[in-house]
């Protein structure tokens, strides 16, 4: 969840003087500033890249079988 510049200060200022400074800011860290500022991890390209390639594999099983329909109605 990303957190407003307000939210972030908001937050900060409510949490600071209860658990300290520095780990208010160690916790605040933790939510992205917005939406654009998650660090792409090798997890998520793994995941990602997994993806396509299941639907590549799908796609060309896919295209595969539509040429053999094919050249087998031609062939007949």
């Amino acid at each position: 969840m990303a957190l407003t510049t307000q939210q972030r200060t908001t937050l900060y200022q409510a949490i600071a003087p209860v658990i300290g400074a520095e780990e208010a800011a160690i916790l605040l860290d933790q939510f992205p500033g917005s939406e654009g500022a998650e660090l792409v991890t090798n997890d998520h390209l793994s995941v990602a890249i997994a993806r396509l390639e299941n639907r590549l594999y799908v796609a060309m099983v896919g295209i595969a079988t539509v040429a053999i329909g094919i050249v087998l109605a031609v062939g007949r």
